[in-house]
C-alpha cells in the first residue's frame, strides 16, 4: 500500500508542536532541586536567559511558539521555587542572535549548526549539548533518484528537478552538495538544477519522486528510513546516489563565560533529562533518545563542510527555490493502490 499522506491538520499539528515546547522546557526544569523559594531572607533570583532560534521551528507561527515557551518557563519557576528563573524566547535571524550573545543577554541559545558555525567565530561556548538517536548525534545527508530511470550518478542530474527538505536537520545538505558537485567539475546546488522545490513535509519531499513527478530529492537519511519503514515500496522503487558524512544538525550550548553558579542546574537538568519521564517525553516529541554533552569538536564535520564551501564559492550560494503546493496523488497514474 502507498503512503497515506503525513499532513495533519494545522490545528493539530500546532497543538503538538506547542507541546513540544512545554515538555521539552518542563523535562528540563524538572531536574533542578528545589531551592528556598527567597521568602525567608535567601538572595532574589537570578534570570538565566535562553534564546531559540527561529530556524528550529519550522511548523508553528513564531509569536505562538514564543507565548508557549513564556508560559510553560513562568509556571514552572512558580511551582519549583527555582532562585535562578529561566527565561526564553524566538529569536529571527543570525544577526539578532550573535548581538544578544555579544552583549551578553543570553547565557544560552539553541541554534542550528549553520549558524553556529557563524557564532563560534565570535563567542566561545562550553558545554554543549546535542541530541542523539539511535545511539548517534549525526544525521546524514542523501540524494535520492528512481531505480526505473537512466540516472546513475550526480552528473545525470544536471538540468534535472530537486525537491529539497526544508528542515533544520537538513540546514547543511545544500553546501555538501554545493561540495560534492563541485568536486566532480561540475556546477553549485543552483545552477546545476533547472528547477529546485523546498518543503518542511518530508512526504513532499520524498514521494514526487517515487511518482515521478521529481527527478531526485536531497533528504536527510533518517527521514527517508523513516518513509522507508512505512512504505516498503520506496525502497524498492528508490535508491540513494550519494551521501554526506554525519554532522551534528542543532546544538544547545552555554556562553562559556555564564558563572557556574547560574548555569550550573541547567546543565544537570540536561545531563539527566532522559532519566524523568518528562524529559523522556520531551525527547521522544523530537526523535531523540537522550540529550548529550560535547566539546566542540563535535562540530567539526560542520565547520569543515562551511570551510571547504567558503574556499570554494566564497558565500554562501543561496538556493533559488519555489515552494512545493499540496501534492497531487498520482496513485493510479503508477499503478499502486493505496
Amino acid at each position: 500500500m502507498i503512503l497515506q499522506s503525513m499532513n495533519s491538520s494545522p490545528y493539530r499539528r500546532w497543538i503538538n508542536k506547542a507541546i513540544g515546547i512545554a515538555c521539552w522546557i518542563t523535562g528540563l526544569a524538572g531536574m533542578f532541586q528545589n531551592p528556598v523559594d527567597g521568602q525567608d531572607g535567601s538572595p532574589p533570583k537570578r534570570t538565566f536567559r535562553i534564546a531559540f532560534s527561529k530556524s528550529l521551528f519550522t511548523d508553528i507561527n513564531v509569536n505562538d511558539a514564543t507565548a508557549a515557551l513564556r508560559i510553560s518557563l513562568q509556571t514552572i519557576a512558580r511551582q519549583r521555587h527555582v532562585q535562578i528563573e529561566p527565561e526564553a524566547w524566538v529569536v529571527d535571524t543570525r544577526e539578532e542572535l550573535a548581538e544578544a550573545i555579544r552583549s551578553k543577554r543570553v547565557d544560552a541559545v539553541e541554534v542550528t549548526s549553520e549558524e553556529y558555525v557563524a557564532l563560534e567565530k565570535e563567542v566561545r561556548f562550553a558545554p554543549m549539548f546535542t541530541g542523539s538517536s539511535g545511539g548517534s548525534i549525526t544525521e546524514e545527508y542523501v540524494v535520492v533518484v528512481s531505480r526505473n530511470g537512466k540516472i546513475e550518478s550526480l552528473a545525470d542530474l544536471q538540468g534535472r528537478h530537486l525537491n529539497v527538505y526544508a528542515h533544520y536537520r537538513a540546514c547543511l545538505a545544500q553546501i555538501w552538495l554545493d561540495n560534492l558537485l563541485a568536486g566532480q567539475g561540475l556546477p553549485p546546488t543552483a545552477q546545476f538544477f533547472s528547477q529546485i522545490a523546498a518543503t518542511s513535509k518530508l512526504a513532499q519531499v520524498v514521494l514526487p519522486v517515487f511518482f515521478g513527478q521529481c527527478d531526485a530529492c536531497l533528504v536527510t537519511r533518517s527521514g527517508f528510513e523513516i518513509m522507508c519503514e512505512m512504505n516498503p515500496q520506496l525502497s524498492k522503487q528508490l535508491k540513494v546516489i550519494a551521501k554526506s558524512p554525519g554532522v551534528v544538525s542543532a546544538v544547545f550550548c552555554f556562553r562559556a563565560d555564564v558563572p557556574d553558579e547560574i548555569k550550573g542546574p541547567y546543565i544537570a537538568g540536561l545531563r539527566e533529562m532522559h532519566l524523568t519521564a518528562g524529559g523522556q517525553q520531551a525527547l521522544t516529541i523530537f526523535h531523540r533518545d537522550k540529550l548529550e554533552e560535547h566539546s566542540a569538536d563535535c562540530m567539526q564535520s560542520a565547520l569543515d563542510l562551511v570551510e571547504t564551501h567558503g574556499r570554494l564559492f566564497g558565500e554562501t550560494n543561496q538556493l533559488q527555490v519555489t515552494t512545493v503546493g499540496p501534492m497531487l496523488p498520482q496513485e493510479e497514474k503508477a499503478g499502486v493502490k493505496k
